[in-house]
């Protein structure tokens, strides 16, 4: 998808009721690969899952996406992903693109990801907010049938004014058994009950917990505010940082 504009698409009322309502705008179940480029999606609203955009894949997938060059704005979902909810699948790469003003009530005001790899590139965040985990970006392990060892990138983004209003994570929210690598990045006025810019959890599977690593590399934290422990990042457990 290219040069177009999803403007003020929605759910219909009807199906609220329907957990598997999904996709203010796009919604994706079945294939191997979606690209879009130099795309908007403005005030979109999702029942459930994405405001703008669901993907939602079951079982193991190869399934891959990218995006250049977009915009979301002003979208909103009922529970999970204002903007973007993804589940099932291999990668999501994103680039020069910018998520403002999207909200979630509960997880992933901007993204919600269940995927093995993400890679986050001069993206903006800004003024996302999530009830609960996220305000901007919520990340969790893809269960399979053992966890897998991936990593994220974020890389030159800004995340500013995001919130996770009652909970964790007002800019990322992590739940991982992979390494997130921050670099030169800036979390600047962001806010949750804990882990104003960041929060990394522990990872339960079965009877076992995993641990996830972050490694933050010339990264700038400003003005984060948590209710309750870490402003700029609260690590969970037996979760590891290093700071360069």
């Amino acid at each position: 998808i290219k040069d177009c504009v999803f403007y003020q698409n929605k759910i219909c009322k009807l199906c609220y009721q329907y957990s598997a309502s999904r996709g203010g705008a796009i919604y994706l179940k079945y294939g191997t690969s979606f690209r879009l480029i130099n795309t908007e999606f403005l005030e979109n609203t999702g029942s459930q899952y994405g405001g703008a955009i669901s993907v939602h894949v079951r079982g193991i997938s190869t399934f891959n996406i990218s995006m250049s060059k977009c915009i979301f704005g002003y979208n909103q979902a009922f529970a999970k992903g204002g903007a973007i909810s993804i589940s099932g699948i291999d990668n999501l790469i994103i680039k020069s693109s910018r998520f403002s003003q999207n909200r979630a009530s509960r997880l992933g005001g901007g993204i919600y990801l269940e995927a093995y790899s993400l890679i986050l590139i001069n993206i903006k965040f800004d003024n996302n907010s999530a009830m609960r985990y996220g305000g901007a970006v919520y990340s969790a392990q893809l269960l399979t049938s053992l966890p897998r060892l991936d990593s994220a990138h974020i890389i030159n983004c800004t995340f500013r004014f995001n919130a996770a209003k009652q909970r964790k994570g007002g800019g990322i929210y992590f739940n991982e058994n992979k390494v997130l690598h921050l670099i030169l990045t800036t979390f600047e006025s962001n806010k949750g009950f804990s882990g104003g810019a960041i929060y990394l959890e522990e990872f339960h599977f079965d009877i076992e917990t995993h641990y996830g690593t972050l490694i933050i590399i010339l990264c700038k934290f400003i003005n984060n505010e948590a209710d309750s422990k870490g402003a700029g990042a609260f690590i969970d457990g037996k979760n590891s940082a290093h700071v360069y």
